[in-house]
């Protein structure tokens, strides 16, 4: 109850701090165990992830801010348990467990702690851990962007998977093995954000695309009505325009590789290529 008060609470503030735009929402699951695994960036991250997804997580903390009564009393009351990440927290495992074997969902950030790199880190062992050992599927997530206050932002949630069903997981868990699920896990968390941007870069070049080749297409209606000794003439300004249209293009794809944080040159070259 004291929860969704909370909730109910602080929604429309949380939505004004926190613009986040919200797709694949309903790739959460509206019951039962769900490990959902988002990056982690900055100390708002859980704060956005409880304003915008409608059920009541339970989220790993780290152990400094349950020191103060107020804030251990607050936390445990909105879903939160301490871990002590410098050390194997034995009662944190044994929570952990014990929820997922409730049936409960739990918000864990696999890269454990905050990353200030926009691409992917290396994933700890605990979310592949618990999801394998409790037979619970992880619901990947990623905020495309930092997650500042008053800047709007998108977090993407991706399909419930479930490492248990695969046979690279089945008989007893080793380090190779956890690896082996870390790496899975980090692939279905960015290849969301990945995806995403990519689709806003074929957007951009296709707009361009289609001013360049209306600009040839021009081009060749002029020459075909044109003497042989003219095409160089005819030529010239629509070669710069050509140019000047694919200088823009290049400076907005890069403008949105920086903003994002991701490495899409060969979507460049591919579409300049099918232009020449």
């Amino acid at each position: 109850m004291f929860y969704w008060f909370i909730y109910y609470l602080t929604w429309i503030p949380l939505k004004i701090i926190y613009p986040t735009r919200v797709i694949g929402r309903h790739n959460v699951p509206k019951e039962g165990k769900c490990i959902l695994s988002p990056n982690h960036q900055t100390l708002n991250d859980p704060i956005i992830i409880f304003g915008n997804i409608h059920r009541k997580f339970n989220y790993m903390a780290k152990a400094p801010l349950f020191e103060k009564k107020a804030m251990n009393w607050f936390l445990r009351k909105m879903g939160a348990y301490p871990v002590h990440h410098q050390k194997n927290d034995i009662t944190a495992v044994k929570h952990t467990l014990k929820l997922l074997k409730d049936n409960e969902p739990i918000v864990i950030f696999p890269e454990g702690m905050r990353i200030k790199s926009s691409e992917s880190n290396e994933i700890k062992h605990g979310v592949a851990n618990f999801a394998i050992k409790t037979k619970t599927p992880i619901v990947p997530a990623v905020f495309v962007k930092k997650t500042n206050a008053f800047t709007p932002n998108t977090l993407i949630i991706g399909k419930p998977f479930d490492l248990s069903a695969m046979p690279e997981f089945q008989g007893g868990l080793d380090h190779e093995k956890l690896d082996k699920a870390g790496a899975i896990i980090s692939k279905e968390i960015y290849t969301l954000k990945r995806d995403y941007v990519n689709k806003k870069i074929r957007k951009v070049t296709n707009f361009y695309n289609l001013q360049i080749w209306d600009l040839y297409n021009q081009m060749y209606e002029k020459w075909s009505k044109a003497k042989l000794a003219k095409y160089d003439k005819i030529s010239k300004p629509f070669i710069r325009a050509i140019t000047h249209t694919q200088l823009k293009m290049t400076k907005k794809v890069f403008k949105l590789q920086k903003k994002y944080g991701v490495d899409n040159s060969q979507i460049i070259q591919a579409q300049t290529v099918t232009i020449a």
